[in-house]
């Protein structure tokens, strides 16, 4: 009796000291995350236009198209040149030689160009962002940033409840203050970005599908491939690993039908769209903003393995295929482990292992790491068996309360580093990449745990708390 009420004690010691910092950690998660996001919402601006495009029956991947749409929408136009975006051109000025801009390369005089404002989304992302397009511009960005923000509140709140977390208060509190700073999370509302959307749908999907449930899980995952691929991807195998084929089959048809209204709807207004695509994403891997190589000046802004690989060796046409290669390896190794031993109550790992694998493998900017919530999560797990790789992942993890790259950006050009520091190479291959070294640890780690897996003590009748 006397030791569980020194135990209730110290509990209650731990809540009063950490709730402090939950507090801190929800000021500042306001400051840089929806407060930012009603001043720049930088990204959505193309999302937005590229979405309300396709709804209205114009290219969602024309660039003249796309500031049309904006204004029509109310958008008030008041982007400075260098921001990486387009400057404040009114509809229908023209290129040297009279031409509209449209094409891609083209630029408008005294701006960046439209190189950074190029749609390349498929048109699966137009169907599902469609209903928040019809908006007029100011109500659908202050819409979609409440969407964001209760999307996050809501993978917090679930992610306590499904798991052991909330079993603990204190843990509770750490995970809810770390969530709370976690700084991909705020450059994805401040942006407007997508990955949010596409990480809690498909990762909440994956987790409900291990309770055999199946048409919520097929929808969530369905959605998160639809609205953005490159996160959500691994998921939808993942359904197959917990050997939930209803769930699988559903995901498989929300895809198919998203997929097919989207191109219908294209081919019957936009003509060679396909080939607008095509030229955008060429655009975009051959120039400034989707290089990773050393001489790109955005590449600090990267997540992927490429990135740091590159500055190590400059060899694009190995590194990529290398990365990849990599990439498929390790989740092989996943989809083995799978069959041969059981995945029940383990269900949170494999989330996390497959969501980490898409982040390092393929193009991905730092505020993707949003989908990281999830092995945030697992590594504050109350669990002994696995306590030295959930200390690994922490420490890994502890990299993305940071902005990462483009604050040591900041801080370089600001002179507070050495310029013996920053013009040295353990500065381009180690400090600056050092978010997507640790995400490539991360992985690994989580690899490993799967791989090495306890089977839950009553497997015939498993407890829905991951492990």
């Amino acid at each position: 009796m006397q030791d569980g009420t020194h135990k209730s004690g110290r509990g209650s010691l731990a809540v009063v000291l950490v709730l402090p910092i939950v507090l801190a950690a929800g000021v500042l998660f306001t400051l840089r995350g929806p407060v930012r996001a009603m001043e720049r919402s930088n990204d959505y601006r193309v999302i937005y236009a590229a979405s309300r495009a396709w709804w209205t029956g114009r290219s969602p991947y024309g660039f003249d198209s796309l500031l049309r749409v904006l204004r029509d929408a109310g958008w008030p136009g008041n982007v400075q040149p260098g921001d990486g975006l387009v400057v404040d051109k009114p509809p229908g000025d023209k290129l040297p030689g009279g031409k509209l801009p449209g094409g891609p390369g083209d630029k408008l005089p005294g701006g960046p160009g439209d190189e950074g404002f190029l749609s390349m989304y498929p048109p699966t992302t137009f169907v599902v962002m469609g209903p928040v397009a019809w908006l007029g511009w100011s109500l659908s960005k202050t819409v979609w940033v409440g969407v964001n923000v209760l999307l996050f509140g809501g993978a917090v709140f679930y992610l306590l409840r499904r798991t052991p977390l909330g079993t603990h208060t204190a843990t509770a509190c750490v995970f809810i203050a770390l969530a709370l700073a976690w700084a991909p999370i705020h450059a994805n509302i401040s942006q407007g970005q997508l990955g949010i959307l596409a990480a809690v749908t498909g990762g909440v999907g994956l987790l409900m599908a291990e309770r055999k449930k199946w048409f919520l899980p097929g929808v969530l995952v369905g959605i998160s491939i639809a609205v953005k691929p490159q996160v959500g991807l691994l998921l939808l195998p993942g359904l197959a690993l917990l050997r939930n084929w209803r769930a699988l089959g559903f995901a498989c048809g929300v895809i198919g039908l998203i997929t097919v209204i989207g191109v219908l709807r294209l081919e019957a207004t936009t003509p060679g769209w396909v080939d607008q695509l095509r030229a955008n994403l060429d655009l975009f891997r051959n120039g400034q903003f989707g290089s990773a190589t050393r001489s790109a000046p955005y590449r600090m802004q990267m997540l992927n393995l490429q990135y740091p690989l590159l500055q190590l060796v400059d060899a694009q046409r190995v590194i990529d295929p290398l990365v990849k290669g990599l990439t498929a390896v390790l989740a092989g190794v996943v989809a083995v482990s799978a069959w041969r031993r059981p995945t029940a109550g383990h269900t949170l790992l494999l989330c996390s292992a497959l969501l980490s694998l898409m982040l390092m493998g393929v193009y991905h900017r730092v505020y993707d790491a949003a989908a990281l919530l999830f092995p945030l999560a697992w590594a504050l797990l109350p669990d002994q068996r696995t306590l030295k790789l959930r200390i690994w992942a922490c420490a890994f993890l502890t990299a993305f309360l940071t902005p990462g790259g483009p604050m040591l950006t900041v801080v370089a050009q600001r002179g507070w580093i050495p310029a013996f520091v920053t013009g040295s190479v353990l500065w381009e291959t180690v400090i600056l990449p050092y978010q997507a070294w640790a995400l490539f640890g991360l992985t690994v780690t989580l690899v490993v745990a799967w791989v090495t897996r306890h089977t839950p003590i009553n497997s015939d009748n498993p407890s829905p708390m991951p492990a």
